[in-house]
């Protein structure tokens, strides 16, 4: 056991006398033993089925997520989404997966008419 003011010496980084540890007395022997395992290991018993999810909030994710929607390509579409197509399907992936634009300075959004926001939330 350190005496007194030995690991306050020690911080301020001033010389420390370290004592022997005492010598051992009645010190008990632990042994131990490693037990082989098997190579492959057989089941006591079959393995259980997998679990069928039964949260009503997770399954009505999976059954959204699930649905197939068609789109009409006679619509007309809105300026903002017929813009973004243009310049995505111009637009490449770099090496991280991350869609640079068509050609360096170009925005990916061009700026619209400033009724174009009234445009979106009316329509």
């Amino acid at each position: 056991m350190p005496g007194r003011g030995y690991w306050t010496k020690k911080e301020f980084g001033k010389p420390v006398e370290r004592l022997p540890l005492p010598p051992g007395k009645d010190i008990p022997l632990v042994q131990r033993l490693k037990f082989p395992q098997p190579q492959e290991a057989t089941p006591t018993h079959p393995p259980s089925p997998p679990e069928v999810p039964t949260d009503p909030e997770y399954l009505r994710i999976v059954a959204f997520e699930s649905r197939n929607i068609r789109l009409n390509k006679n619509l007309k579409w809105h300026r903002l989404v017929k813009e973004s197509e243009r310049i995505l399907k111009r637009a490449s992936v770099d090496l991280r997966g991350i869609l640079e634009p068509p050609a360096y300075g170009e925005p990916l959004i061009y700026e619209f008419p400033s009724n174009l926001s009234k445009e979106l939330w009316t329509s």
